[in-house]
């Protein structure tokens, strides 16, 4: 019994020694059987003996990108002899010994045992969002192909920072930053928003926001690099640069012109201009503020007058009355012109007229309008509701709206408090700053002195009709809650009033506050009418505190209130949200 087993162990050690070898001859087997193993293994030499293992595939690629399948694709063979080949897109290589190697030619496999051989398979994906690269490796009829496919969306996010400007200078240990994002359409949404790579606060891609409550600033020059990236990977980048430092300094150091009696402001953005202008009562001159991060922003240009011929900003009358020279100065869009209101009190100093149109690129002054309405232009806004194209005056001495003409000069008046036009209700002695709410069809007004008040006065009529200029109460000084109680009484207080159009509501100085108010516009789908908000002081916004806000700017495609604080000789820009503030263009005071 012991020999016959140890025959049958020779026996099975033989065979798989064959089967080492793959011998022609079967162990153990007569002349007959040797025959039909030999046919076998002729036949087993074939495509037969290979098997691929799946080819796991790529998804979401960067677009141009060279990519490598893994895991590697298993070859699996035995007893076989065959041909390896690669076909499909003319990027496509592999290699038997990765990470070198690589070919597109033909290379033989035999092999007489079981072997499995690692393949590693090479693509470069296509440039087009979505499209796909094939390769495939074949061996015989075995067959096995690896796809590479380029992400969606390869369409970076827009995004940018709307606060702070460009170049700004705070004396804060911190700042607000704000602006928008979007995605494109069907892309694949944000991921992040950061700055100086913390998350930002907030983000909301329905109304395309985002918010960072507080960017940390260290003394002196601080950049501030906005990073956004979608789920696809795809990455915009901006960047602010913020000055922490004493805000009594000149800003930026070689601004050039000094402010010395800066009032009011229009923003200048035609023709790819990004400038404000600033009406330095002081100087009697224009000067041009650059905001344009292309340029030095902050920097400071004469546009008009100065010591050659000075604009005309009397402050006092003919009899020796006080006058506040309101200085204002508004863009005539079609004609491409600044309107410029002049204060003489009836004195002859120049050939100037009341308003005078100023060239925007040349800053050369003519004449719009002479006549005897006021001794000089309080405020002035443009009529966007009626045609032909008008303008609206306030006469600085006068309870007086009147109506301007620009085609050919004809004046009307609109509202007359003195002459009881159209009425006696609500007189009020003496106009301050107006602005037009196009909307509510109506020109909201300041008192220039005594009890403070905003009036609104019906425009929605052609001046002359009896029910046009009709005079109702706005605002009271004495609202309550007594935190947004503007002033009460004085001389030359509530200095602007600008119609925010974006935000439904008018922006008011308050300059003895100083402060700032919001009041709702009651246009379908907002606040009722005349809802009263503290927007911004030196109390919930301490930083760079205002001195003696004057004038303001705002526009819809300004993505920040410009103020100017005379006290602090500067060209301050306010955040539209919070209304933190920071300085954009200043003089040493």
């Amino acid at each position: 019994m012991l020999i016959a087993n140890l025959n049958v162990s020779r026996v099975l050690l033989s065979c798989a020694i064959a089967s080492l070898t793959l011998s022609l001859t079967a162990c153990g087997s007569s002349k007959k059987s040797s025959s039909s193993s030999s046919s076998s293994s002729s036949s087993s030499s074939s495509s037969s003996g290979f098997a691929f293992s799946p080819c796991t595939p790529l998804t979401n690629q960067a677009p141009g990108t060279q990519v490598t399948f893994t895991p590697p694709i298993e070859l699996t063979a035995l007893n076989a002899t065959g041909s390896l080949k690669i076909t499909g897109d003319a990027s496509a290589y592999y290699s038997l010994t990765a990470p070198t190697g690589y070919t597109q030619s033909e290379t033989s496999i035999s092999t007489v045992a079981t072997k499995t051989q690692p393949i590693s398979v090479r693509l470069t994906t296509s440039s087009t969002a979505g499209a796909s690269v094939k390769a495939s490796l074949s061996v015989g009829s075995q067959k096995v192909e690896c796809t590479a496919t380029t992400q969606s969306d390869l369409t970076a996010p827009t995004a940018s920072i709307t606060f702070p400007p460009k170049v700004s200078l705070t004396e804060g240990s911190t700042v607000i930053v704000r602006g928008t994002v979007k995605d494109e359409a069907g892309g694949s949404g944000i991921k992040s928003v950061k700055i100086n790579n913390i998350a930002a606060t907030t983000l909301d891609e329905v109304k395309g926001t985002w918010e960072l409550k507080a960017a940390v600033l260290t003394d002196g020059l601080n950049n501030l690099k906005l990073e956004v990236e979608d789920k696809a990977g795809n990455k915009t980048e901006s960047s602010v640069s913020v000055t922490k430092g004493d805000i009594t300094q000149a800003f930026p150091e070689n601004g050039g012109v000094d402010f010395v009696g800066p009032q009011t402001v229009a923003w200048d953005n035609l023709d790819g201009r990004n400038r404000a202008l600033v009406v330095d009562v002081a100087k009697k001159s224009v000067v041009a503020v650059e905001l344009d991060p292309k340029k030095i922003v902050g920097s400071r240009t004469l546009l008009a007058g100065g010591d050659v011929k000075p604009l005309v900003f009397e402050t006092t009358d003919l009899f020796g009355g006080k006058l506040y020279p309101g200085a204002p100065i508004i863009l005539d869009k079609n004609n491409k012109t600044a309107l410029i209101g002049q204060t003489n009190g009836l004195k002859e100093i120049n050939d100037y007229g009341e308003l005078i149109s100023m060239d925007l690129v040349s800053g050369n002054i003519s004449n719009f309008f002479v006549g005897e309405i006021t001794m000089g232009s309080a405020d002035i806004s443009f009529d966007k509701i009626n045609s032909p194209q008008r303008v609206f005056v306030g006469g600085i001495t006068q309870g007086t709206i009147s109506a301007i003409e620009i085609s050919n000069k004809a004046p009307s008046i609109y509202s007359d408090a003195g002459l009881s036009v159209p009425d006696a209700n609500q007189k009020f002695s003496n106009t301050g700053s107006l602005a037009l709410d196009s909307a509510n069809q109506r020109v909201l007004m300041t008192s220039l002195t005594g009890k403070q008040f905003i009036y609104s006065i019906d425009v929605s009529l052609p001046a002359g009709d009896e029910k046009s200029g009709k005079r109702t109460l706005f605002a009271a000084a004495d609202t309550l809650p007594a935190d947004t109680q503007f002033t009460s009484d004085g001389e030359n207080v509530l200095t602007s009033v600008r119609i925010d159009e974006k935000n439904n509501r008018a922006l008011v100085v308050d300059r003895l506050k100083p402060a700032l108010f919001s009041f709702s516009l009651g246009v379908v789908g907002s606040e009722a009418d005349g809802v009263r908000k503290l927007f911004s002081n030196n109390i919930i916004n301490p930083d760079n505190k205002l001195v003696e806000p004057y004038g303001l700017a705002v526009d819809a495609e300004l993505p920040y209130v410009l103020i100017v604080d005379k006290g602090q000789k500067a060209l301050v820009a306010a955040d539209l949200v919070s209304g933190d503030r920071v300085i954009v263009s200043k003089s040493a005071n």
